[in-house]
């Protein structure tokens, strides 16, 4: 395919009708480098955020989808978005508001570092539409944080998710991270315990174990043999067990578990289908995630493609081709079946059945054997992971290459 062709599929082809929307927009600079990040970032500078700014109007100015539903969710992800001011926000969000319907209840994200938060900053966020965020706390231990190389501390991440809620923001998200060598496991007991007495709505665990270089097959961070030498990787068994623990204990404290890593107050709305801490990847039903920027990942249909060139290749030319996989009909019958089984109440075994064409036989059988095991628990039509599977799930792919993971569900019990 020629450059130009293939300019042509992802510039002009995407404008398809679709019920749904997800928008992602990345923002690839930081001012440090975490230990465990694995994603491509470049250290902050005013200068190039501003030219990779103009980069990405130019992108969504050219590249859309015409959405015949609403504009469910989106999300500015890095990186460290939180850096942007407020007017660079605003210009995005115009941008993005020319192109597609927003809705009453868009819910709008800013990843943001606990060092950024300031009561200006965020009333000014909130002025150009930003109605929730996401920060990145990672741990409230001081011993933790210093050894994954995060900048702020635990008083400083409590102040600021204080000073959103003082700021006007209206749904509070914060990642923990746990799982991380030398320290025990139970360490994400005491990190939720913390969480549970802050006003926060929305609580994402994720397992360090998941940025092991040797199972996940991707590049290691930097320190990353620095910090498993002085410790060891944990057994499956003991990180399930420990992911039960949490599960009911954020019960305990007035939280449901609304997908596989995710944790939200019992008494707030969640948008069906919609994982709050990043874009929902839209294999399932008839939505699309477009990802605007360097590294973002859009899903339309069986089509799945990524700009992950370099930072002044993306600013010299936005539009240029990007990485495309297309799936078979078979591959995506399983890949939606991993992202709907994230979120639950997603998974409807009839439709599934329906769907699947060639692999129903396959499915039906797949969907028997988990509930036996006690994987998974119908109610109705649904299918949803118990507390067990959902640890399960969260281990087993968590170490597993990206790729492998629809050939493994489909192997799993078959």
């Amino acid at each position: 395919m020629s450059y130009r062709e293939t300019r042509d599929l992802v510039t002009t082809d995407m404008s398809t009708s679709y019920h749904s929307l997800d928008i992602y927009i990345h923002f690839p600079f930081c001012n440090q480098k975490c230990a465990y990040c694995y994603i491509p970032t470049w250290r902050y500078t005013e200068q190039d955020a501003d030219r990779y700014v103009q980069a990405l109007l130019h992108e969504i100015t050219r590249r859309r989808v015409d959405a015949a539903g609403r504009l469910r969710s989106i999300f500015f992800g890095g990186g460290t978005p939180s850096l942007l001011s407020a007017e660079s926000v605003a210009r995005l969000m115009e941008a993005i508001c020319a192109r597609y319907p927003l809705a009453a209840d868009t819910v709008v994200t800013l990843e943001v570092s606990p060092l950024d938060v300031t009561l200006e900053a965020i009333r000014s966020f909130s002025k150009v539409g930003i109605n929730r965020t996401s920060m990145g706390i990672q741990s409230f231990n001081e011993h933790v944080l210093r050894t994954i190389r995060r900048p702020h501390s635990p008083a400083e991440a409590i102040t600021a998710v204080k000073t959103l809620r003082e700021g006007g923001i209206q749904d509070i998200g914060i990642e923990l991270m746990w799982a991380i060598v030398p320290f025990p496991l139970p360490t994400i007991l005491d990190d939720l315990a913390v969480a549970a007495d802050l006003p926060v709505d929305h609580v994402t665990t994720m397992w360090y174990d998941i940025y092991r270089p040797d199972v996940a097959g991707r590049p290691a961070p930097p320190a990353h043999h620095e910090l498993t030498g002085k410790g060891y990787f944990y057994g499956e068994e003991a990180m399930i067990d420990v992911y039960e623990k949490a599960t009911r204990f954020m019960r305990q404290r007035g939280f449901r578990r609304v997908a596989t890593d995710e944790f939200r107050r019992s008494n707030l709305h969640v948008p069906a289908g919609l994982c709050l801490n990043g874009p929902a990847l839209s294999y399932t039903g008839n939505g699309a995630l477009i990802g605007y920027g360097l590294g973002a990942v859009s899903s339309i249909g069986p089509v799945v493609t990524c700009y992950d060139s370099g930072l002044e290749e993306y600013i010299a030319d936005p539009l240029a081709p990007k990485n495309l996989q297309q799936f078979t009909p078979e591959e995506l019958v399983w890949f939606r079946l991993i992202y709907d089984l994230l979120v639950p109440g997603c998974c409807e075994r009839d439709e599934y059945v329906r769907f699947a064409c060639r692999e129903s036989a396959a499915l039906d059988q797949w969907f028997d054997c988990a509930v036996k095991l006690g994987f998974l628990t119908r109610a109705n039509a649904c299918l949803t992971l118990t507390d067990r599977g959902a640890a399960w799930f969260n281990f087993s792919f968590g170490v597993e290459n990206y790729n492998s993971m629809a050939e493994k569900v489909k192997r799993l019990f078959l």
